[in-house]
C-alpha cells in the first residue's frame, strides 16, 4: 500500500512540472508577468502557486450562523465562536478557509462589515489559516430574500434551510443595479487586496445556480471590476455544473487559478481535475466532500494531495446550516448516519476518528529545524561511549500516588526522597527516569523549577543522572485531566489507581492550550539544557496511549520543534512502545537516541534490539520488567549489559501506585498470589527477591 501511494505522489509531481513546463511554453516573454485584460499569466500562476503550502481548506462557518447574514451582522458577529472553530480547523492540519460574504450586510452596515471580516482575518491569522473570500453566490436553500437582521431558524431536517444568496437575485437579473455590485466588489478588494492573510478571491460562487438567469457579461463585468482594482491575490470563479457550457468556460479561461467543484466518486474528481489542468493552471477544488456518494475524506483527500490540488471540503462544526443533512432531506428528517458534509460534531469531537487521522497523516510537514538540529550518528555515539552504561529505574516516591503528588506542594516528600534514591545507590544504579508534571508547573512555575532543583540535588547526592519527561498519556484509572493538590488515596487492589497523566487529555487534544505547554517546555528545559545532572531528555512517554490515539500526534510533533529550538546539550529521545506505526517513525526519525519499551522475554527484547540497531544509534531500555511475562532481572538486565543497551526498569519502591499487581488488576481479583510484576523493594525498604540486588550489584560491579 505504501509503495503505491508513494508512485501516485510521483505522478501528481510528475503532473505539476508538466503542466509548469507547459504554462512556460504557452506564454511569451511580454505575457509573463500578466495578459492585456489584466489576468495573471500562466506562468506567473504558477510561479506564485509553487510558493504556497499545499492548500488543504474548508468551506466554513461558525456553527452558531445560518447563513452568511448571520455571521457578518454586527448583532450576532460570534467572533469567540470564530476563535474556537478555527482552533479546531488548525488541530485538523486545516490551513485556510473560504468563507461567504453578503452585499446587503455590506450595504447595511460598512465599516462594522469590515471591521468584522478584519476581526476574523485576525484570528485567521493567529491559528495560520489563509482565507479565500466569496464576493457573490447565487445559491439559495431558503427561497428567501437576503436581509440583515434576525435570520430565520434552521428548519428540523432541512440541509441548509437558511442560507440566502448574495445580492439578491433581482439585483441580478437588473442592469441598472450593477452599478451597486461593481461599488461593493471593488470596495472590498480595494480595502484588503494587498492583505497577505487572503490567499485568494473566489468572486462569485456557482454563477447561474438558484435560477437567476446570469448572463455572461456580468460574469465577465465581476472579472473587469476586480482587475480594475487590482489585487496583489489571484481571482477564481469555479465551474459546478455543465462544464462544456459557455459560463464555465468562461470561469476556468478568466481565472487566475482555476478552480472547481466536485461532490462526486473518484472518477468523477479525477476528471475534473484533468479539465482544470488543461489550461496548465493551478487548481483548486473549492468544494467537496459527500459521503454517501463515495465522496469522502479517505477517497479524495490523497487524491488531492498526491497531484497538489488544493482543496476546501464542506464544513466544519455541525450547527445552525444543517450540512450534515443529504441534499432533498425532508423536514423532521432525523440526524442520517452518515454525514454529507462537516467533519466535527458540536461538542468538538471528530464525527469520525479516521477522518480525522486521515487529515493528521496527509497535513504533517516535517520542521526543517528540527531535523537539523538533530544529533549526527557520530556525535551521539561519542557520547554514548563516553557515558557508560546506564543501568537505572523509573523513579515516583512510594508515599506518592501519581506523579502530580510527587511534585505538588502538598506532598513533595524530599526526606523520603532522598531514602529512596540511597537504596538505589547502593546495588549500583546510575540513573533514574522521573515524569514532570504540567499541572504542577502551571500552579507555580517558581515552586516547581525550585523543587526540580532540588530533586537533581538529592540524585546527585547519591551519584544518580536524570532522565526527565515532560508529557505522559498514560491513564490507568479515573484521571485523566490532573489537578494540583492532594491526590486521592489507593483503591485497594488497582493497578495505578490514580495515575495522573501530563499535561492531562484535554490539553492534549485541544491546540489553543499547546502555547502554555510550550512555555513550559522552554522554560523547564532552558533552565537545565546545560546541566551534567540531566544526561538525556524524554520529550513524550508513551504518545497516543490510553485511547487517545492520533490525537496526540500534533503534540509529540511540537514537542521536538520546542526542544530544538532551545537545543541543550543533552540529547532527546521519545521511546517507542506499541505499533503505531506513524508514531514510530516519526519518533525513530527525529530523536538523537532511540529509546524504547518492552516488558515482553528475553527473545522478545533480542528481537527488539535487532530490529532497532539498524537506525546506527544508541539504544535505551527506558521501561522494562514484568515479572509474569518473564520480563526478569536475571533474564534482561545481562542481556541488556552485553548489549550495550541502556536499562531502566520499573520501579523500585513498591507504594502508593500498587505496581506489584499486573496491568488491569482489579479489587475483584483480590487477593493477589502471583509474582510482583514491577519493583524491587517492599514498602519497609527490604528487598522484594534478594537474589535480583545480589545480581544488580555484581552486573553494576559494587
Amino acid at each position: 500500500m505504501k509503495k503505491v501511494f508513494r508512485m501516485t505522489c510521483l505522478t501528481g509531481l510528475m503532473l505539476a512540472l508538466t503542466s509548469l513546463s507547459f504554462a512556460q511554453e504557452a506564454v511569451s516573454d511580454s505575457e509573463k508577468v500578466q495578459l492585456s485584460n489584466g489576468q495573471w499569466s500562466v506562468g506567473k500562476a504558477n510561479e506564485w502557486y509553487a510558493k504556497q503550502a499545499w492548500i488543504v481548506g474548508c468551506n466554513f462557518l461558525p456553527s452558531t450562523a445560518v447563513n452568511a447574514v448571520e455571521m457578518w451582522q454586527n448583532a450576532t458577529f460570534d467572533l469567540p465562536a470564530i476563535d474556537k472553530e478555527l482552533a479546531l480547523a488548525k488541530a485538523w492540519g486545516i490551513n485556510s478557509v473560504r468563507v461567504f460574504l453578503n452585499y446587503v450586510v455590506w450595504e447595511a452596515e460598512v465599516k462594522t462589515f469590515k471591521a468584522n471580516f478584519g476581526k476574523f482575518l485576525d484570528v485567521a491569522e493567529k491559528y495560520g489559516i489563509s482565507v479565500m473570500p466569496v464576493l457573490f453566490d447565487d445559491c439559495n436553500f431558503s427561497g428567501n430574500v437576503a436581509k440583515v437582521g434576525q435570520q430565520p431558524n434552521p428548519v428540523p431536517g432541512i440541509h441548509n434551510s437558511g442560507w440566502v444568496s448574495s445580492p439578491p437575485v433581482t439585483m441580478v437579473r437588473d442592469e441598472s443595479q450593477w452599478k451597486k455590485l461593481k461599488k461593493y466588489e471593488q470596495d472590498m478588494i480595494r480595502t484588503f487586496g494587498s492583505d497577505k492573510r487572503i490567499i485568494i478571491w473566489d468572486l462569485y460562487n456557482e454563477p447561474g445556480n438558484s435560477n437567476s438567469k446570469l448572463k455572461a457579461k456580468l460574469l465577465e463585468a465581476i472579472f473587469a471590476w476586480a482587475r480594475e482594482v487590482k489585487p496583489t491575490q489571484p481571482l477564481t470563479v469555479g465551474a459546478h455544473t455543465d462544464w462544456d457550457g459557455e459560463l464555465s468556460k468562461l470561469m476556468r479561461n478568466s481565472s487566475d487559478i482555476v478552480s472547481f467543484h466536485s461532490y462526486g466518486d473518484k472518477k468523477e474528481v479525477e476528471n475534473k481535475i484533468q479539465w482544470a489542468h488543461s489550461t496548465g493552471r493551478p487548481a483548486v477544488c473549492t468544494e467537496w466532500l459527500r459521503r454517501q456518494a463515495g465522496n469522502t475524506v479517505h477517497n479524495i483527500l490523497p487524491l488531492f494531495k498526491s497531484d497538489r490540488i488544493g482543496c476546501y471540503h464542506w464544513g466544519l462544526v455541525e450547527g445552525r446550516t444543517q450540512t450534515y443533512f443529504h441534499w432533498g432531506s425532508e423536514k423532521d428528517s432525523p440526524k442520517p448516519d452518515i454525514w454529507q458534509h462537516d467533519l466535527i460534531r458540536s461538542d468538538g469531537t471528530p464525527y469520525s476518528l479516521p477522518e480525522y487521522q486521515a487529515f493528521k497523516n496527509l497535513t504533517y510537514t516535517t520542521d526543517s529545524l528540527t531535523k537539523n538540529r538533530r544529533w549526527t550518528k557520530e556525535r551521539v555515539n561519542q557520547w554514548y561511549a563516553a557515558a557508560g552504561w546506564f543501568n537505572g529505574v523509573n523513579y515516583i516516591p512510594s508515599d506518592a500516588i501519581n506523579y502530580t503528588a510527587m511534585w505538588d506542594k502538598t506532598s513533595f516528600n524530599p526526606e523520603l526522597i532522598d531514602r529512596e534514591l540511597a537504596l538505589a545507590e547502593d546495588p549500583g544504579f546510575n540513573c533514574v527516569r522521573v515524569v514532570l508534571q504540567h499541572a504542577v508547573y502551571a500552579g507555580d512555575p517558581a515552586w516547581f523549577l525550585k523543587t526540580l532543583e532540588q530533586f537533581l540535588e538529592i540524585c546527585a547526592k547519591h551519584k544518580i543522572r536524570v532522565m526527565p519527561c515532560f508529557f505522559d498519556d498514560c491513564a490507568f484509572g479515573i484521571n485523566t485531566d490532573p489537578a494540583v493538590g492532594k491526590q486521592p488515596d489507593p483503591l485497594t487492589g488497582w493497578y495505578a489507581w490514580a495515575w495522573s497523566p501530563s499535561p492531562g487529555h484535554t490539553m492534549v487534544i485541544d491546540e489553543r492550550y499547546h502555547p502554555q505547554l510550550e512555555k513550559y517546555v522552554k522554560e523547564v528545559m532552558s533552565k537545565f539544557r546545560n546541566d551534567p545532572r540531566i544526561f538525556i531528555w524524554d520529550l513524550y512517554n508513551e504518545p497516543t496511549n490510553s485511547g487517545l490515539g492520533a490525537y496526540s500526534l500534533p503534540l509529540v510533533r511540537k514537542v521536538f520543534a520546542w526542544a530544538r529550538e532551545i537545543n541543550p546539550v543533552q540529547p532527546l529521545t521519545v521511546g517507542v512502545f506499541n505499533d503505531y506505526k506513524e508514531l514510530n517513525q516519526f519518533i525513530l526519525d527525529h530523536s538523537d537516541v532511540v529509546s524504547y519499551h518492552s516488558y515482553g522475554t528475553k527473545e522478545q527484547m533480542i528481537q527488539k534490539i535487532e530490529e532497532l540497531r539498524h537506525y546506527g544509534r544508541p539504544l535505551l531500555c527506558s521501561e522494562w520488567m514484568n515479572r509474569p511475562a518473564k520480563s526478569t532481572v536475571e533474564d534482561i538486565m545481562p542481556l541488556l549489559k552485553e548489549e550495550k543497551v541502556g536499562a531502566i526498569l520499573w520501579g523500585l519502591v513498591n507504594g502508593k501506585t500498587q505496581t506489584d499487581l499486573r496491568w488491569g488488576h482489579r479489587p475483584e481479583h483480590l487477593p493477589y498470589t502471583g509474582v510482583w510484576q514491577h519493583d524491587l523493594f517492599r514498602n519497609d525498604f527490604t528487598p522484594y527477591r534478594e537474589s535480583e540486588l545480589t545480581l544488580i550489584k555484581k552486573l553494576n560491579g559494587k
